[in-house]
């Protein structure tokens, strides 16, 4: 059989072709027969009724219909095969029979898995990283400090300059100021270092997925769409807010923000994909330690625990990877980490 192959984007191919009469004629009689089975005419009990008045009630396009749609499924597997169609989903198919006992155009949608190419991917995290402006630490430090002696005094309640006295340090946990300020310095310190981690590391997924070439099917990106709607959902419900008052704020139904949702949902997936591609090239395993340390966090978050096993070996899997391409630098073997859950943030938008 004679079939044409057209790419489409997100992984499908549509393969056309035509049904021969012959090839139909193969399955008319039996195409008939089930229609005399399944029929209930009146005057005649279900599957009694003779074949011409079958034919006549039904007509003979329909039953062509049905002996066409039969002979394309006899014909299905080696016409994937004849392409190297491996499907990941039920393929769609398509026939235009307008009339009875002629030959039938047909075409058949495939969507296939995710495919991923990319070079060198150490060299463009090299490149990412030499084009990356130089942080001044300095600025962000000062930056940090603003922003966490806002938050102190908003806990505090304390809208004046004056300083901070020994006492109302005392009401937020800490023994006195100077030990309130030295856990501040602390953080800015941490700040600058996430700060900076996070722009070198949303620098290099930038260039990696520039450099690379990823298909990706639509129902992939539907489906990380619909996880980042229902992350903002649970968001939106920590904050004391419905998700309808939400709504209604923004002036957008449900399907309108998740279909705002869909490039950063195929950017995410597009990552996903590369650093796969580069796990497996760099034969990367999760650090059992390290997954069990993350697993055990999130359990005591409450997470479920093979979700929470799941999201340990991804994300030892992806520190991995940003040592592997020069982001960070690699742990040492005698260093104990804390109890936090890393995060990854190479994507601004992507939150586990």
């Amino acid at each position: 059989m004679d079939t044409t192959v057209e790419k489409k984007p997100h992984a499908e191919t549509v393969v056309s072709g035509t049904l021969k009469t012959a090839q139909i004629d193969a399955h008319f009689g039996r195409a008939v027969d089930r229609f005399v089975r399944n029929i209930e005419l009146p005057g005649f009990r279900k599957g009694k009724a003779p074949k011409e008045r079958v034919l006549q009630e039904v007509g003979d396009v329909s039953i062509w219909r049905e002996a066409a749609e039969a002979a394309l499924r006899d014909e299905l597997a080696d016409i994937l095969k004849s392409h190297s169609l491996v499907p990941i989903l039920t393929p769609t198919v398509s026939l235009t029979a307008t009339d009875a006992h002629v030959d039938v155009p047909f075409s058949i949608t495939v969507v296939t898995a995710p495919t991923v190419e990319i070079k060198d991917y150490k060299a463009s995290a090299a490149a990412a990283l030499k084009k990356l402006e130089k942080l001044d630490p300095t600025k962000e430090r000062t930056g940090a400090l603003a922003s966490l002696n806002t938050q102190v005094r908003s806990m505090l309640q304390k809208s004046d300059d004056a300083p901070i006295t020994d006492d109302e340090a005392k009401k937020i946990g800490f023994e006195n100021v100077a030990a309130l300020n030295l856990f501040i310095d602390g953080e800015a310190d941490k700040a600058v270092e996430q700060f900076d981690a996070q722009r070198r590391r949303s620098a290099v997924a930038e260039h990696l997925l520039a450099d690379a070439t990823t298909v990706v099917p639509h129902v992939f990106i539907q489906e990380e769409a619909r996880a980042m709607l229902e992350t903002t959902k649970q968001e939106i419900a920590r904050q004391g807010l419905l998700f309808n008052e939400y709504l209604a704020k923004r002036g957008k139904t449900e399907a309108e923000i998740m279909d705002e949702m869909l490039p950063t949902a195929e950017k995410r997936v597009a990552l996903d994909l590369v650093f796969a591609k580069i796990a497996d090239a760099e034969k990367i395993k999760p650090d059992e330690k390290e997954l069990h340390r993350i697993a055990h966090a999130l359990m005591h978050q409450g997470a479920p625990e093979d979700r929470a096993h799941q999201y340990g070996a991804e994300m030892s899997i992806r520190e991995q990877i940003w040592v592997a391409l020069g982001v960070s630098e690699p742990k040492p073997k005698d260093e104990t980490p804390s109890e936090a859950v890393p995060h990854d943030h190479s994507d601004p938008h992507h939150t586990h």
